[in-house]
């Protein structure tokens, strides 16, 4: 469910192709494309200018939040049919994939022994940057929460 989704984007630059493209994205990806079609220079990161490049290999991480899986064991769901709560993925086509389980140090999809596919998930893993959303007391950045209400979140 969260690979394959379509995105339709108007351009009204018209600097992108107005065709059907099946090319691999991945969500960050539109940020420096963004940018790129405003004629701002984006900044370093780990994302495509989709309009200068192309990517091979998409990367999906998914972490299910304690409290949503709390709401499903009080309306009967059996805990034991849960996936593991948090999961990476790397993904090149339908047979070309990989799961990887960090908490249960588990690998699955088509391709679980696949040293290539391991190899480029851990390397992508490794320079992921989860930032810091909290100040010493362990409670919530201010900067970030107030982002966050700007946002619409709270």
């Amino acid at each position: 469910a969260v690979v394959r989704v379509p995105l339709v984007v108007y351009d009204p630059t018209n600097s992108i192709s107005t065709d059907r493209v099946n090319d691999m994205v991945q969500l960050n990806d539109l940020y420096p494309t963004m940018l790129s079609i405003a004629g701002v220079e984006p900044p370093e990161t780990n994302s495509f200018n989709l309009l200068e490049e192309t990517r091979e290999t998409a990367y999906v991480y998914y972490e299910a939040a304690e409290s949503f899986c709390s709401r499903l064991e009080k309306s009967g769901v059996d805990r034991d049919r849960f996936l593991p709560l948090k999961q990476y993925a790397v993904w090149r086509s339908p047979e070309d994939k990989l799961v990887w389980y960090p908490d249960e140090e588990r690998y699955d999809g088509p391709k679980p022994d696949d040293t290539e596919l391991r190899s480029s998930l851990q390397s992508h893993f490794c320079r992921l940057d989860p930032g810091d959303s909290t100040n010493e007391e362990g409670q919530v950045d201010a900067a970030l929460e107030q982002n966050l209400r700007e946002l619409g979140y709270l």
